[in-house]
C-alpha cells in the first residue's frame, strides 16, 4: 500500500483533523515548478504532540513516524512534552532565537524579550509602540509586527534547528514530523525551506525569499551554504521526495 492509498490525499496545506492538535499536515501534494508533485505520507508538520489525546495518539502511531523534531524551547517543551513514541527519534533543537541567540517562545514574556532584544542589539526602537496605550507584549501593533516579521526572516539563516531537519531528510529518517507549539512560525519557516529545497515554487512569505536572494543570489547557493546541499545533493532529495504523475498514477523516477 503506497502512502497516499494509506493516508489519502490530502492535498497541499490541508489540515488532517485532530480535535485537540492544531495545524497537523503533511507536505504532500505540492506541484514542483518541472511538474513533479511532492510525495505524500513522508514529511509532516503540525503543533505540539503533547495535545493529542489517546485516540488521537493511536492515529499518529499508525503513521509510522520514524523522528520527532521539536523546534520549541526547552520551558515549552517542558511544560508540554511530547509522548515518546516506540522506535521513534525525539530531537529537540529550538528554531527560535533573539537576537543574542538565547532560546526564546511565544509566551507574553518571550515576545517582550524578543522585542527589546532586538531594539538593544539591532538598534530597532521597538518598544516606542507603547505611546499609544499598548502593552509590551501587544504583538499585533504595527511595529511589533514589523519587528516579528523580521524575526522570521533571521530564522533561515544559521539555523541549527532547520540544518537537522534538512539533515533527518538526506538521512532517510522518514516519515518524519517537525512542529513548534502551534504549527505555524517556526513550523511554518521550515516548511516553507523544505518545499523550497525541493522544487516548489515560491509559496508565501515573500520577505523570506526576498532575503535569501539577497544575499546569497540564487536559492541553490542559500541551500549550499546554510545546509551543505550542492545540486547533486539538492537533485538528490527531489528525487527521493517527489514523483511524477501520468494521469493520476504516480511514477517514481529511477534513481
Amino acid at each position: 500500500m503506497t502512502p497516499e492509498e494509506q493516508y489519502g490525499p490530502y492535498g497541499p496545506g490541508r489540515d488532517v483533523a485532530f480535535n485537540t492538535l492544531s495545524n497537523f499536515r503533511e507536505l504532500g501534494g505540492y506541484r514542483t515548478s518541472d511538474g513533479r508533485t511532492v510525495r505524500h505520507g513522508l514529511i509532516w508538520r503540525g503543533g505540539s504532540l503533547g495535545w493529542l489525546d489517546a485516540g488521537e495518539l493511536d492515529r499518529v502511531r499508525q503513521i509510522g513516524f520514524r523522528c520527532d523534531l521539536d523546534f520549541r524551547s526547552a520551558i515549552e517543551a517542558d511544560e508540554m512534552p511530547d509522548p515518546r513514541l516506540p522506535g521513534v527519534i525525539y530531537e529537540r533543537s529550538c528554531a527560535m532565537l533573539d537576537a543574542r541567540g538565547d532560546e526564546i517562545d511565544f509566551s507574553p514574556e518571550g515576545i517582550a524579550r524578543i522585542l527589546e532584544a532586538h531594539r538593544e542589539v539591532r538598534g530597532i526602537d521597538a518598544l516606542d509602540h507603547l505611546e499609544d496605550g499598548s502593552s509590551d507584549t501587544d504583538m499585533f501593533s504595527p511595529k511589533a509586527l514589523a519587528v516579528m516579521d523580521d524575526i522570521y526572516v533571521s530564522m533561515a539563516f544559521d539555523s541549527t534547528a532547520y540544518r537537522r531537519l534538512f539533515a533527518h531528510l538526506v538521512e532517510e529518517e522518514v516519515p518524519i514530523v517537525f512542529h513548534c507549539t502551534a504549527g505555524k512560525d517556526r513550523t511554518g519557516v521550515a516548511a516553507m525551506l523544505v518545499l523550497l529545497a525541493l522544487g516548489v515554487s515560491e509559496q508565501m512569505g515573500r520577505r523570506v525569499f526576498d532575503a535569501i536572494i539577497a544575499r546569497y543570489g540564487t536559492y541553490e547557493a542559500y541551500f549550499d551554504a546554510e545546509y551543505g546541499l550542492d545540486a547533486q545533493a539538492l537533485a538528490t532529495l527531489r528525487d527521493r521526495y517527489t514523483e511524477w504523475y501520468t494521469r493520476g498514477t504516480s511514477l517514481f523516477r529511477p534513481k
